[in-house]
């Protein structure tokens, strides 16, 4: 094990999880509001699409890097946590974070279709960053929650960035 993560064992928040399980959710649907509220609908299909093909790609990666890898998750060393999470099959696939993953391949898919569509705008920058501070939230709760290790949620941040670049980029013009 890597001394990076040697200090998480035995993490274990309930509330920590819950809240990014919210985040994640709000990174997948937000930007899809948003972008129908900036293109009035025109192009707002194909957007969403592109955003959810990078999310499904990411998660079938994830999804299967877990399966493969089977890593055991901090909290289950922490001997106050509830059976049901020690019975649960996230208990022994903490490698890649999936939540991590999503999260960053949803602010980096919309950043991108963003800055397609507003390439000189100012905006871009606060799109791309308030996106990423917001993965990188749940990036920081998964560890507090004891689900992850910090290389697992690098390994997903960097999963999910990837994906959420070369998606928008693929079916681009550009």
């Amino acid at each position: 094990m890597l001394a990076i993560d040697e200090g998480v064992i035995g993490n274990y928040s309930r509330p920590a999880h819950g809240l990014a399980s919210v985040i994640v959710l709000g990174l997948v649907a937000a930007p899809i509001l948003f972008d129908a509220a900036d293109t009035r609908f025109r192009g707002w299909f194909e957007d969403t699409v592109v955003l959810l093909e990078s999310v499904v790609v990411t998660q079938a990666i994830t999804q299967l890097t877990k399966s493969a890898v089977g890593r055991t998750a901090p909290f289950v060393y922490n001997p106050s946590a509830l059976q049901d999470d020690l019975d649960s099959p996230d208990a022994y696939r903490s490698f890649i974070s999936g939540h991590s993953s999503t999260s960053f391949a949803a602010a980096t898919s919309y950043a991108v279709t963003f800055w397609k569509r507003h390439p000189r705008s100012p905006w871009r920058f606060v799109v791309l960053g308030v996106g990423h501070a917001l993965a990188t939230s749940v990036a920081l709760l998964k560890i507090e929650a004891g689900y992850h290790y910090p290389t697992d949620v690098a390994a997903g941040a960097l999963v999910g960035s990837a994906v959420g670049l070369a998606l928008p980029m693929l079916h681009s013009e550009w």
